[in-house]
C-alpha cells in the first residue's frame, strides 16, 4: 500500500502541471493496479478540499465532483469509505466546509450522542449542537480548563537583574 498526499490529490484533479500528471500515471499504473493499494487518509482528503476552495477557488459543486471521483476508483483506500460519502452527502446539501462534515459523519460513525462545538455555523447539520460550556453554581463540566501555556513566565535572564527571582548578575 502506497500513502497518497496532498499534492498528489489537487494535481490529478486540477490536471495542471504536465510533468507531474506524468509522475502521477507512472504511480497510478505502477502501485494503482490492486483495489485499495493507494490510501487517502482523513487528512490528507480534508486539506485537499480545503485548498481546492482556498487556493484555487473551486466551488462545492466543483469540490463535491473532486471527492466522488475519488470514492469511484477503486485503487483508493480510505480511512472508512462509508464515512466519507456520509461526510460528502452532508456537504451536498449543507452550506459548511468538507472537514466540518467530515467531522460530524465519524462521530456519528463512532456512535456519538452528538458533536460538540462553539462553531455556530456547524450546528446546521445534523447532530450538532453549538454549546456555551455550564458555568453556572453547581453545573459540573465535563471539560476542564486546563492552564494556559501561553501565560506562563518566561525563565529569567542571567544577563539582567530579575525581580521575579531576585537574581541578579
Amino acid at each position: 500500500m502506497i500513502g497518497i498526499d496532498t499534492s498528489i490529490l489537487l494535481r490529478l484533479w486540477l490536471n495542471d502541471d504536465p510533468a507531474q500528471n506524468r509522475r502521477i500515471d507512472t504511480l497510478l499504473s505502477t502501485h494503482g493496479g490492486m483495489p485499495g493499494s493507494l490510501l487517502v487518509t482523513d487528512v490528507v482528503l480534508a486539506e485537499a478540499v480545503w485548498t481546492l476552495k482556498s487556493a484555487f477557488e473551486q466551488d462545492q459543486h466543483a469540490q463535491s465532483l473532486a471527492v466522488r471521483s475519488l470514492l469511484e476508483e477503486t485503487a483508493l483506500m480510505f480511512e472508512d469509505r462509508e464515512t466519507v460519502a456520509a461526510a460528502l452527502s452532508l456537504f451536498e446539501t449543507g452550506s459548511r466546509g468538507f472537514a466540518d462534515c467530515l467531522i460530524v459523519a465519524k462521530h456519528a460513525q463512532r456512535g456519538c450522542d452528538f458533536t460538540a462545538t462553539f462553531d455556530r455555523g456547524m450546528r446546521k447539520l445534523p447532530g450538532v449542537k453549538a454549546r456555551r460550556l455550564a458555568s453556572a453554581k453547581g453545573a459540573t463540566q465535563s471539560l476542564r480548563r486546563r492552564p494556559s501555556y501561553a501565560a506562563t513566565p518566561r525563565p529569567c535572564d542571567p544577563m539582567r537583574r530579575c525581580r521575579r527571582c531576585r537574581f541578579s548578575e
